[in-house]
């Protein structure tokens, strides 16, 4: 699959995601409303990420691929697992007394987390994730020929970079679902609906 074309399953995706979250409803709680702003700050750093690749811009496309990670898993331990005095330190001071590390050990101990899929992304990934968000190593030999300096990003690590996006966007559409307003019946109808939409990338 060449990158034009795995872009236009990354639009699709963001275009079928707006659709979907359009005219849900958040509760008027402290709780919910951060979480929620959380998940849609990732949905923002998605779609940058895929304006940014449509555009030949893979530094800030591969940057934003961590900011991305880590609101998604902000939003939904503070959901899960933050104490109401924790969540009212974050609204009020702007602080957190974790890590991220242990923000996704937390996570894990929860039922809904408890597969290892994000202690298995920090373990494997968290340290380039780093590098390409502060302009490490990684992010700097992408640039640098024998001849000259320009940015020389390999297609499969570009495909691999959307195809992380698009997973933790879809992720972030049902931790949204899960905070919104309604009874269990309706929420599980959407649920549903997302988890078809995630089978489908899947098979892409």
């Amino acid at each position: 699959m060449s990158i034009k074309q795995r872009l236009e399953q990354s639009e699709d995706l963001i275009h079928w995601i707006d659709r979907f979250l359009e005219g849900l409803s958040v509760p008027a709680n402290d709780r919910a409303i951060i979480a929620a702003a959380c998940q849609d700050i990732a949905l923002e750093h998605h779609k940058a990420i895929v304006l940014s690749t449509r555009y030949l811009f893979h530094a800030p496309a591969f940057g934003l691929v961590r900011l991305q990670f880590e609101a998604y898993v902000r939003g939904v331990w503070l959901r899960h697992c933050a104490s109401d005095e924790e969540v009212a330190q974050f609204k009020e001071r702007d602080k957190l007394d974790h890590n991220f590390g242990e923000l996704v050990t937390a996570l894990e101990g929860q039922e809904a987390f408890n597969v290892g899929v994000l202690s298995r992304i920090k373990a494997q990934s968290w340290k380039e994730m780093n590098s390409f968000t502060h302009t490490g190593l990684l992010q700097v030999v992408r640039r640098i020929t024998s001849t000259k300096v320009e940015a020389m990003y390999p297609e499969e690590e570009v495909i691999g970079t959307l195809d992380f996006a698009d997973s933790v966007a879809l992720w972030s559409a049902l931790a949204i679902v899960d905070v919104v307003l309604g009874d269990l019946e309706e929420k599980e109808k959407l649920a549903m609906q997302l988890l078809e939409r995630m089978e489908q990338f899947a098979k892409q």
